[in-house]
């Protein structure tokens, strides 16, 4: 599957921790304040996922899903199970699925073995947290959810498009010409 611009810039935004950090909690989950990121490349060489987020007692291995992809749910318990034995503590794997047919088919269950199942946690357009009040999560959240928001044609979409236009001359040049296209 080939990669998108909506996709790495979604990518761009995850490789901040603090957003990692808010989606987990807008799915019930809660990770230590601060993390950092760590390599992508889990053993094997043709298995690299999106983000790895490391905080004190979990690591998140972070996918962005822009439609479903069967062989995704033979690759996202290796991830999970891969960051675990690395880190050497709990992992989860973070779903951020563009669309909400998408989070549907992500959030299903995966029979791994005769006893064992495997249940990606799935963040969807729906799920987004609403831009936070912290001065420094505000922009990339801010970015992110009109990202999340731009298939849609809801009064929430337009809304955060309009704020990303104002927010958008504070972020660094780089983030501008991500973000700004």
């Amino acid at each position: 599957m080939t990669t998108s611009l909506e996709h790495e810039a979604i990518v761009e935004l995850l490789r901040d921790p603090r957003l990692v950090r808010c989606l987990l909690r807008a799915s019930g989950i809660g990770a230590e304040a601060s993390g950092s990121l760590a390599d992508t490349a889990l053993a094997l060489p043709d298995k690299r996922c999106d983000v790895v987020a490391v905080f004190d007692t979990l690591a998140v291995v972070v996918e962005v899903q822009r439609q479903p992809d069967a062989d995704k749910l033979f690759a996202w318990p290796y991830y999970e199970a891969a960051a675990r034995a690395r880190h050497r503590c709990d992992a989860c794997v973070l779903v951020h699925a563009v669309d909400e047919s998408t989070a549907a088919w992500a959030r299903a269950e995966v029979r791994v073995g005769p006893v064992n199942r495997f249940r990606a946690i799935v963040v969807g357009p729906d799920d987004i947290p609403a831009i936070a009040d912290d001065d420094e999560i505000r922009a990339p959240l801010a970015v992110h959810d009109a990202i999340t928001q731009a298939r849609s044609d809801s009064r929430r979409a337009a809304e955060t498009a309009f704020g990303v236009a104002r927010i958008l001359p504070a972020l660094p040049d780089d983030a501008q010409m991500l973000f700004g296209t």
